[in-house]
């Protein structure tokens, strides 16, 4: 049976139950390159104590189209609740942080860390985001998590074995995704993390995603989370023997996106 929370002579209802969105006002959307610390960056904002954030819903792959208010955030809900009883596992990690869902009384930021590529499709169809927001009658902020290029690009041929050519192709396609959607998206209801920044200076950097998202800063959080992040970023690029067409190749390609500029002396 779900417990119950007495307020001001208003019965409120559990997280798990989807038509407890009294206090929903924000709906994240966590974007960006496979490999390039999104699934963290999910479960960062999912461990908040007022915030529920799904990690790839399948529904998320054709964002939610057709869906009810109560049936997206029932999907959020019971995605979260699975990925808590599992660990949250991706790959060989696992990345579960805070409490699970059921446990949560009072959410005011419902979200996703979506599919790799529904980002693509949101490129294509960007009036999906007003729709969405229509459907949860919610503000849409979105997340994009972006990581050294040469480490992204390195693990990502690691994992699949795909050649490195391939996967600059596939990199770079998702940076054209990404720098369209910032262009229609209003400033700030679109936030970059950089993966290495959450790493390097984790109080800082979750801080400010809290207060884009309008969640409060909460030290537990914070504390809970700084247990799970590595002491420093991992270099995947250098454990890589790059051709020197590749390394020049993926560094004049990041000249055309400003959101790279900050790694172009970061060559493996």
């Amino acid at each position: 049976m779900f417990r119950r929370f007495a307020v001001a002579r208003e019965e409120r209802r559990p997280a798990d139950d989807p038509n407890n969105d009294c206090d929903f006002k924000t709906f994240c959307l966590v974007i960006g390159n496979s490999r390039s610390g999104s699934t963290i960056l999910g479960s960062i904002v999912d461990a908040h104590p007022n915030a529920v954030v799904a990690n790839e819903t399948m529904a998320s792959q054709s964002f939610w189209r057709g869906m009810s208010k109560s049936d997206i955030l029932r999907e959020i809900i019971e995605n979260s609740s699975a990925n808590y009883r599992s660990g949250r596992q991706s790959e060989d990690y696992q990345y579960q942080i805070g409490a699970s869902p059921e446990s949560k009384s009072s959410v005011c930021v419902y979200g996703d860390k979506i599919w790799n590529p529904a980002t693509l499709l949101l490129h294509g169809d960007y009036d999906l985001i007003s729709r969405l927001e229509n459907q949860l009658a919610a503000r849409v902020v979105l997340i994009a998590s972006i990581r050294n290029p040469f480490d992204t690009i390195a693990t990502m041929h690691r994992r699949s074995q795909a050649p490195i050519k391939d996967r600059i192709r596939w990199f770079f396609m998702h940076c054209e995704a990404l720098a369209a959607i910032e262009e229609k998206t209003a400033q700030s209801d679109f936030l970059i993390s950089y993966h290495e920044q959450l790493i390097d200076c984790p109080n800082e950097e979750i801080s400010r995603i809290c207060r884009a998202l309008m969640l409060p800063v909460n030290d537990q959080h914070l504390t809970n989370v700084k247990r799970l992040l590595y002491r420093r970023p991992s270099k995947s690029g250098a454990a890589l023997d790059w051709k020197l067409a590749e390394v020049e190749e993926v560094l004049e390609r990041m000249q055309r996106f400003p959101f790279l500029t900050v790694y172009e002396n970061q060559t493996p």
